[in-house]
């Protein structure tokens, strides 16, 4: 029965239960030892699901089960329990889902579940799993290759998406014949039950004794995979739920993450942060309401917080992704869950060194004056907490430093000059709280403005923000115990137990103590004049002329679009002020409204637009490309962000297209909305007019090889005047940064936030979906020759086929400019040698497109498509019909000189 042919005969042929129990234990017998080969195991697999299952799974699903069944019940899901068989299984899911039949029909959906569930149950599988897939690696690199491609496989199949996408569409089935009381629940359907119990199988992988340094990188692609699904939080409750936390969990968990991607450790970081503020300070409720204790609540959490997250925190991106998170707004997360972070942050000690550390960041980002004016309260108040916090841990010295630099000052004047009174209450927190921090024995140094607002026991726990003691006494858990009252505890599997003395932090004096008694420093005075004296009042020398951003007032408003464009080009290759303001400029411009009802409101802002893209590509491009997918903007600020890209591209380039008309701001009667279209709408239609140009004059070429024209005999020149009156070239430089700041980022943003988008989603409109096609063929054109011509080609190619299959007018007229742009300006012998299959599918598609086409544009546009293709075409055969004919002559001169070599002889 060790035959192969024998176990699916027996198989095929109805088997009583013991002779199917014995074939069961031959299977399950060769696969262990690995002696079957992948495409009889999946010939088994097939019929193990499709015969034998629907016979016998009441009797494995019975809850009366004899001894028979229950080792019947343990052999068939131990054989069903590898690659092929979970593939068989939802093969079989999936063809149940597609059918039509009755509610009866469907109830086997169920009890396919049930056997996926069971095989899935058996906790710490993912490693047993994994070890037997690798089991012989060191004997063989034959099989080391294809084990890997197995684990891999398997990896993919369950977080990848393919086993959760298959069982909840079948029970999304199952669920259209049941009662809405009856209806079944599944966590193998169940997307955040799914990666949660995933989650935990992770965890009991890595608390296993057999889990090592080789499995570290396997585990941690699948652990980034899981994040792919969603409902990360449920992952990370899973790694720090109700359990014991060891050290040795923790450092193969750090481990497990060291090896994800930029992104994934993003989410991880992120999620991580959320978990523990829903965990542990939830229900906090209002700071205010214990004003005296509120910075001495939570001790034991914030320390359980920064002893897990301090370790992470060893990897430079990860402290990258840390100092993203303090800048940008959080205000969601309690001011607790930030303590523990910055605590475990300062706890090393070269995190400020740098120049450019977290904390000048979150000054100059406190100190900025659009900041100040723009940013909302609720933003500004959770800078204001992270400032202050890191202002906390920070060493005297560093502080003092920070004290005197040019941005805090700055920042201190910019906001007691606001018109806003709690963003003048933050300032002066902010500079008593330091002063006092500095200065803590000494109230004559203290800022003080003795205004109402920092009077009050509001701005007391404002102050003592500054003043939260830092948990030094964290402990390292490789050495001991670290109790909590909370469900989660830190415990180790060292021998050592013996707890750390608490490490008080230093308080650092004005007087100087004497190392040794034979040095004696000289006695400071009583009172010093110069101490004594007010410090000067700050003044800012050589004040620059504040940006036109005041879109309170019509005139200035006005001035500044009108003059903006010329000063922004004239700034583009002087100095650094343009690049460095170039996207809060785009930020500012691209959100302005027409409160005023200005003239020619859009007809500036456009140009302002076009102009930042035509001076700064590389930093304005990836903004706006970015606004046009994720910004919460209007259909038509989409519009302009497009001509702008199209526009700036032309500009670029050295084309003009400053005498284009602009688009109007409100769609007028069709009569006169001919006379108002956007500029990619006039850019395509001279195109149009140059390709029917173009061809037409192709053809009278070819027509007047019958006359007698070509015969006419041209007076010689000379050999110098030729080239001297030839033109050269011109580089173009668009060519450089075409692929990487134009078409890539579209076409990349394009797959990355439609991929999960239906028809209806706003990026599928017609008008603004033909508007983006024209726009990249618009930019292609004005590239050529682009550098990346070959990647940018097929990228731009492989996405129109996306949307051959799109019935609507505009987006097919659009698609077929496209085709057209890419195949007038492309090389006719790169078309020939790499794209001769996109040729031959883009004819097919244009021909039919012509057949079926009523509208005159549609007919030119398919017609001018189909001779170019057809000419290009022409030529592949024109030439492998040339090198034939060299080939055979080559062959005829070799043979003749052999021949003539051997008469010689």
């Amino acid at each position: 029965m060790n035959n192969i042919q024998g176990i699916l005969n027996i198989l095929s042929s109805q088997p009583s239960l013991e002779e199917l129990l014995n074939v069961l234990k031959v299977i399950f017998r060769l696969q262990e030892k690995e002696e079957i080969v992948s495409c009889e195991n999946a010939k088994i697999m097939n019929i193990l699901t499709n015969e034998i299952l629907p016979e016998y799974l009441p009797l494995i699903l019975s809850k009366d089960m004899t001894l028979s069944g229950e080792e019947m019940k343990k052999c068939l899901l131990g054989c069903l329990s590898n690659v092929s068989g979970i593939k068989a299984i939802l093969l079989r899911i999936k063809k149940i889902t597609m059918e039509n039949g009755k509610s009866f029909f469907f109830h086997h959906i169920a009890e396919l579940f049930q056997v996926l569930q069971e095989i899935f149950c058996n906790e710490g599988r993912l490693i047993s799993v994994w070890m037997r897939c690798h089991s012989r690696i060191d004997e063989n690199k034959s099989i080391k290759s294809s084990s890997f491609l197995i684990w891999d496989e398997y990896v993919s199949l369950i977080a990848g998406g393919k086993l959760l996408g298959i069982t909840s569409e079948g029970l999304h089935k199952l669920w259209k014949y049941c009662e809405i009381d009856q209806r079944p629940v599944f966590w193998i359907a169940d997307c955040s039950k799914y990666v949660e119990h995933f989650g935990n199988e992770v965890v009991a992988s890595i608390n296993d004794s057999r889990f090592n340094e080789k499995m570290e990188k396997d585990f941690s692609v699948l652990t980034g995979r899981l994040f792919s699904l969603g409902h990360t939080v449920q992952i990370i409750s899973s790694f720090f739920g109700n359990r014991t936390i060891t050290y040795d969990y923790l450092s193969r968990l750090d481990k497990i993450v060291k090896y994800l991607t930029i992104f994934q450790k993003t989410t991880y970081i992120h999620s991580l942060f959320s978990f523990f503020d829903k965990k542990y300070f939830q229900n906090v409720g209002n700071f205010f309401e214990n004003l005296d204790i509120c910075h001495e609540l939570f001790v034991s959490e914030i320390e359980l917080i920064s002893t897990i997250i301090k370790d992470i925190l060893v990897d430079n991106d990860i402290i990258d992704i840390v100092d993203n998170w303090f800048l940008n707004y959080n205000s969601k997360t309690s001011i607790y869950t930030r303590r523990a972070i910055v605590n475990s942050y300062c706890s090393f000690t070269n995190v400020f060194e740098t120049e450019d550390n977290i904390l000048v960041r979150l000054c100059l980002k406190w100190s900025n004056k659009i900041f100040i004016n723009h940013a909302s309260v609720i933003e500004q108040e959770d800078l204001t907490q992270n400032f202050l916090l890191f202002s906390a841990f920070v060493s005297r010295n560093i502080l003092e430093k920070l004290s005197h630099s040019k941005a805090y000052l700055n920042g201190l004047t910019n906001r007691l000059s606001s018109s806003s009174e709690r963003v003048r209450f933050l300032g002066m927190i902010v500079g008593e709280s330091i002063t006092r921090k500095l200065f803590p024995n000494d109230e004559k140094k203290w800022l003080t403005f003795n205004v109402d607002s920092t009077l009050t026991s509001k701005s007391n726990w404002w102050r003592n923000i500054i003043n939260v003691d830092n948990i030094t006494h964290i402990k390292n858990l490789s050495s001991g115990n670290t109790n909590n009252h909370c469900n989660s505890s830190l415990s180790s599997e060292q021998d050592g137990t013996k707890q750390h003395e608490q490490i008080r932090p230093i308080q650092e004096d004005d007087t100087v103590a004497a190392v040794d008694d034979e040095f004696v420093p000289y006695a400071l005075p009583d009172s010093d004049d110069d101490d004594s004296d007010d410090d000067p009042a700050f003044t800012e020398k050589n004040k620059k002329i504040n940006a036109p951003v005041d879109n309170t007032s019509y005139p200035k408003l006005h001035m500044a679009l009108k003059t903006s464009p010329d000063l922004i080009r004239r700034k583009a290759n002087f100095g650094t002020e343009l690049s460095k303001e170039a996207v809060t400029l785009a930020r500012i411009i691209s959100s302005m409204n027409d409160e005023f009802n200005m003239d020619k409101f859009i007809e500036l802002k456009q140009e302002s637009m076009t102009a930042l893209v035509a001076s700064c590509p590389e930093l304005v491009t990836s903004y706006f490309i970015e606004q046009y997918f994720t910004g919460d903007i209007s259909i038509q600020q989409r519009y302009m962000i497009l001509s702008a890209l199209a526009l700036g591209a032309r500009e670029i380039s050295g084309i003009d297209s400053s005498k284009k008309k602009m688009f109007p701001s409100k769609v007028l009667a069709s009569k006169f909305h001919q006379q108002y279209i956007s500029p990619v709408d006039i850019i395509v239609k001279e195109m149009n007019m140059l390709s029917v140009n173009h061809n037409t004059l192709n053809f009278t070429k070819i027509d007047s090889l019958n006359s007698i024209s070509p015969l006419k005999v041209r007076r010689f020149s000379k050999k110098t005047e030729i080239i001297k009156n030839k033109q050269l070239p011109k580089e173009n430089p668009l060519a450089a940064i075409a692929g990487k700041c134009f078409i890539f980022p579209m076409i990349g943003y394009w797959w990355v936030y439609t991929k999960d988008a239906y028809n209806d989603h706003f990026h599928y409109e017609p008008l603004l979906l033909s508007q983006f096609l024209k726009t990249i063929a618009i930019i292609f054109q004005a590239s050529y020759p682009a550098y990346l011509q070959h990647e940018i080609l097929r990228e731009i190619w492989e996405f129109s086929f996306f949307f051959r299959n799109q019935t609507d007018l505009i987006i097919k007229n659009s698609l077929l400019f496209l085709i057209l742009t890419l195949l007038e300006v492309t090389d006719e012998k790169l078309l020939i040698q790499k794209y001769f299959y996109e040729l031959v599918e883009s004819r097919n598609w244009v021909s039919v497109v012509f057949e079926n086409a009523t509208e005159e544009e549609t007919r030119l546009l398919s017609s001018l498509g189909q001779q170019r293709i057809s000419a290009q075409t022409k030529g592949i055969f024109v030439v492998k019909k040339r090198q034939q004919l060299e080939s055979v002559r080559v062959a005829e001169i070799t043979a003749s000189r052999r021949v003539r070599n051997r008469v010689g002889g």
